[in-house]
């Protein structure tokens, strides 16, 4: 009768599937949580969000309030222009559509 060698002694450790398994099972609740995580940060930065808004609302109301009009766009985003520059190009909104 023939014995394999690791059943002898009694066996030792884990084998490949048997750790395959395990990771594969570990992976599942990694992602499991994550979404559940992720879920719940949601809702908080929605809040932020929609805060951000409804700031950047207000300035421009107040600006069509003040001038009457609404802001022109920036012609670069570089920010290379100051107050002492103006833009050459005119702006492109004269006024105020609802008015």
């Amino acid at each position: 009768m023939m014995h394999l060698p690791s059943m002898r002694r009694g066996q030792r450790g884990l084998s490949l599937i048997e750790l395959g398994v395990v990771l594969l099972i570990m992976g599942i609740l990694g992602i499991i949580v994550w979404r559940w995580v992720a879920a719940t940060r949601e809702p908080m930065n929605r809040t932020a969000i929609m805060g951000q808004l409804a700031q950047a609302q207000a300035a421009v109301e107040g600006f069509v309030l003040a001038k009457h009009r609404l802001p022109c766009a920036a012609s670069s985003t570089t920010a290379t222009k100051t107050a002492a520059t103006p833009a050459r190009r005119p702006c492109c909104c004269h006024g105020v559509p609802w008015v």
